[in-house]
């Protein structure tokens, strides 16, 4: 299930409908390509600073996928798509950009126990709780492996919107992003479709 259809799910709750939750499905190979390839081919599609290179993508815990890109000059691009072709994220990393307060930042928050004794993953979620507070996305939807050892955690606000953060399990945040609509004003890709 995409953000998309989240989206449109919990406008159907808030309404009042009904809404029988489905686990997410990857999209079935079509033409040779998977999901996880179609999802990569657009965000190397995406980043103007080519060549590029994909060189890893793991599921984002909403059905679709983070594809990590490396640039002409080495940076590292976090791109978040669907094997439809939309593209909800595309960002460059640049560091903790709590730039190193992110003990201080979740010290702050009511805890059984010490900030350094927490489970990586509980770090990474407390951080983007920190970071959430600032903007009313309070409810966490979900945490996964980014795949390069750190976290995706997903948050939702009070106004449904989505929150994508990328957290490392010693309370480094690298990326905070709202995630709403595709920013490459496709559905559909021709070429990187999956199925």
């Amino acid at each position: 299930m995409s953000k998309i259809s989240l989206i449109a799910a919990t406008a159907l709750l808030v309404s009042g409908g009904a809404f029988a939750s489905t686990p997410s499905v990857a999209a079935e190979p079509a033409h040779g390509i998977t999901a996880e390839q179609a999802a990569s081919a657009v965000c190397v599609s995406e980043n103007q600073y080519g060549p590029v290179q994909a060189v890893k993508a793991v599921e984002d815990g909403l059905g679709d996928w983070i594809v990590w890109v490396r640039d002409k000059d080495s940076d590292l691009w976090m791109c978040n798509a669907s094997a439809e072709g939309n593209v909800y994220a595309n960002t460059l990393i640049k560091g903790d950009r709590l730039a190193g307060r992110g003990e201080e930042a979740i010290a702050l928050m009511q805890v059984a126990y010490t900030p350094s004794a927490l489970p990586e993953a509980e770090k990474a979620e407390r951080v983007c709780a920190a970071a959430g507070r600032k903007v009313d996305a309070t409810r966490l939807v979900a945490t996964v492996e980014d795949g390069l050892g750190d976290y995706i955690v997903w948050l939702q606000g009070n106004d449904h919107s989505y929150w994508l953060c990328n957290a490392s399990g010693d309370a480094k945040l690298f990326v905070f992003a709202p995630i709403r609509a595709p920013i490459n004003g496709s559905s559909a890709i021709a070429g990187f479709r999956a199925a």
